[in-house]
């Protein structure tokens, strides 16, 4: 009798859609209102363009794009357990290093991580780990729609700090932040859910041909790195906090691999490392790399001054200046570094020069976030409304969760006599904007005029 009122129990938990399996074992567990697999693509897609717009855009490089979407879509991806998703890949033009993928299929991997792979090899069973994220469904499991947007609009977190800090009434700079936005997965994943996922790392990497042993070694070398560092800040802390590394983890990765594929130990199959085009899309990324090092310098000199005022401001400034300028003679196509000339520019009140440089960026670049909103801000302080509505709406666009564009939009609408529209914006601004924050009390001062 117990074992039927049991039974019993699961057939009626069943029937209410209380129970779920996980897509790649199987396995059954319950689910209380989860996330379907509908809304698992709706979401990413929904998200998707604020995590590329805060991350500083695609990066440029299509060749580079061409070969690493090739390998995670149609040989990893589309060969996985859930290969009916619709599956994306991007770079992100970031030099901080990380890998995370959004619900529904969406895989990212930064120009910073990229930098730091030897191989192939390495770079697949790093997207296989996120791929089997997605594919046990680790983000959306036991949550409900409303809690998995809540953990993403947290994981944002761009508050104002999402292009540089901004005093938003009259717009002008206090403090830069280009480039430094933190990048999270979206959670913490628990010791078993990343230890599954390092097994479909192994598992997708291997079924695409390429070595997994490539990939152990690549989490040892980033747990060597996490061991000399210390407690300090190094290159890796975003990756570590949300990848955890420690060497029991590697010693499980390598027992999977020794366990399941013996013949991969023995060195029995052939298997890939790197095809031949790698080395030399690896290279080309290093070397531009060196021209974000010093658009990274730059950016560090902006902030100090917007931090410290008026003290050694020209010279930080005339530092950051140069180091930008010989950044974009080494990458003249890309649109990143010429919107940091174009911030010191219009810090410095240079409307026409800032105009002229972002001018260019988004010629290189029309969906560029932030030069379409620094663009937008410039045409404000020329009186150029209508060209500045038009900048602001596609920043909007492209960063839905950003109360910038939205405060900005507000301000406009005002100058162009939309009452209606002006108070919309400013609704919208407040509901985005981090609660009591500077752009959030000036949105609120602004609906009170206005109403």
């Amino acid at each position: 009798m117990r074992w039927m009122r049991l039974w019993m129990i699961l057939w009626l938990l069943a029937a209410a859609g209380c129970v779920c399996s996980d897509p790649v074992n199987g396995r059954s567990y319950f689910c209380f209102g989860e996330v379907s697999r509908d809304e698992e693509g709706i979401i990413g897609a929904q998200y998707a363009p604020n995590f590329l717009a805060q991350a500083g855009g695609r990066y440029p490089d299509k060749e580079l794009f061409a070969y690493l979407e090739d390998i995670v879509i149609e040989k990893m991806a589309k060969q996985s357990h859930r290969p009916d998703l619709h599956w994306t890949f991007e770079i992100l033009n970031t030099s901080q290093p990380n890998a995370f993928a959004l619900p529904g299929g969406r895989v990212f991997i930064t120009r910073g991580l990229l930098l730091h792979l030897d191989s192939e090899a390495q770079f697949a069973q790093l997207m296989g780990h996120e791929i089997g994220h997605v594919n046990h469904r680790h983000f959306t499991r036991g949550q409900g729609r409303n809690a998995v947007l809540g953990i993403l609009v947290g994981i944002i977190g761009l508050a104002e700090r999402a292009v540089f800090f901004l005093a938003p009434d009259p717009p002008r700079i206090i403090s830069g932040a280009v480039g430094t936005v933190g990048l999270a997965s979206f959670s913490k994943f628990s010791r078993d859910q990343e230890l599954q996922s390092d097994q479909r790392g192994v598992d997708y990497a291997l079924e695409a041909g390429y070595d997994p042993r490539e990939g152990a070694k690549t989490f040892k070398t980033f747990l060597e790195l996490k061991k000399k560092a210390g407690q300090e800040d190094t290159f890796l802390t975003g990756l570590l906090s949300t990848h955890p590394l420690d060497e029991e983890r590697i010693e499980k990765i390598e027992k999977y691999i020794r366990k399941k594929y013996p013949d991969v130990v023995d060195g029995k199959r052939e298997l890939i490392v790197s095809h031949p085009p790698w080395a030399a899309h690896r290279d080309r990324l290093r070397r531009i790399q060196k021209a974000y090092d010093k658009y990274d310098q730059a950016v560090v000199l902006i902030a100090k001054v917007a931090e410290n005022g008026k003290a050694t401001s020209n010279e930080r400034l005339a530092e950051a200046r140069s180091l930008i300028v010989q950044a974009i003679q080494e990458a003249p196509d890309h649109a990143t570094l010429r919107v940091g000339l174009a911030v010191i520019h219009f810090r410095e009140e240079e409307f026409d020069k800032a105009l002229a440089v972002l001018d260019k960026a988004i010629l290189l670049d029309e969906k560029h976030f932030q030069a379409r909103l620094f663009r937008g801000m410039v045409h404000m302080g020329q009186n150029l409304h209508l060209p500045a509505l038009t900048d602001l709406e596609l920043a909007h666009e492209l960063f839905p969760m950003n109360p910038l564009p939205l405060f900005f939009l507000g301000n406009v609408s005002e100058k162009l006599e939309k009452k209606e529209h002006a108070i919309q914006y400013y609704d919208m601004t407040i509901e985005r904007a981090p609660h009591k924050s500077e752009i959030w009390k000036k949105a609120r001062d602004r609906l009170e005029v206005l109403r």
